[in-house]
């Protein structure tokens, strides 16, 4: 669960996002696609 406030950042390149925007922290790589006009992301912990 993420606190309130909060946010994760999933990447298709974090490293490239790194490079880019000084951004650490970014999860990834993230091999699929999202919409740019919105969708549902649903996060599951691995157990």
């Amino acid at each position: 669960v993420l606190p309130a406030r909060s946010y994760l950042v999933v990447a298709k390149d974090p490293a490239a996002l790194n490079t880019a925007t000084g951004f650490t922290g970014a999860l990834g790589p993230y091999a699929g696609q999202l919409s740019n006009s919105g969708e549902t992301l649903r996060l599951f912990n691995q157990l």
